[in-house]
């Protein structure tokens, strides 16, 4: 490729593609750039002498802490052991099965092997159905699960940062430093054990 196809016409640097995460990133510094510099379109005559109080949430440490999610993940912790008891079974029953066609081939007619090893292919089919079925059952329950208490979560944090006259609460993870004292994560697992 030539090295004028890579160059922008415009600024002369190179061109280069840019990730979804980091064009996500970038496009939230802008707006909030915007937003905070009293552009007459998004806001009407800010209060410049007003600082801007920013808090900072672990959403991870939060949900490890939310006593529903624990009931939640220890509920599906326990269909989980609950379906693995009955695959177990059905392993069981296979494993009869197959020991009894190994044991007795020998002496069965040809109808009696073919009925047994359709049989041990029958129980084989089930077995792997039942875990494909069972697994995806029980992620999608996960997922589900997972998704309503971190909406739960994000309605307590709402709430606090109105309470508190917060203007700006973001998740750490989308930060590469902030100073500890920004960080209200143990104040809204308080709030939230309080009701």
């Amino acid at each position: 490729m030539d090295m004028r196809q890579k160059m922008c016409k415009y600024c002369g640097l190179e061109k280069r593609p840019i990730s979804l995460s980091k064009l996500a990133l970038l496009l939230g510094i802008a707006l909030s750039a915007v937003w905070f510099s009293g552009h007459p379109a998004v806001a009407a005559e800010p209060d410049t002498n007003k600082a801007v109080k920013i808090g900072v949430v672990d959403v991870e440490r939060i949900y490890a802490a939310y006593d529903k999610a624990k009931a939640s993940s220890e509920q599906i912790e326990k269909k989980r052991m609950d379906l693995e008891i009955e695959l177990s079974k059905k392993q069981a029953e296979l494993k009869v099965l197959a020991d009894r066609y190994q044991k007795g081939a020998a002496t069965m007619t040809d109808k009696v092997k073919q009925e047994e090893q359709k049989k041990i292919r029958d129980l084989s089919t089930e077995i792997v159905t039942f875990t494909r079925l069972t697994n995806q059952q029980l992620t999608a329950e996960n997922k589900e699960q997972m998704q309503l208490r971190l909406n739960e979560i994000s309605v307590a944090i709402q709430k606090y940062a109105k309470d508190n006259k917060f203007d700006i609460v973001v998740d750490k993870k989308s930060l590469p430093f902030f100073a500890a004292a920004l960080n209200i994560t143990d104040s809204i697992i308080a709030a939230m054990k309080k009701g």
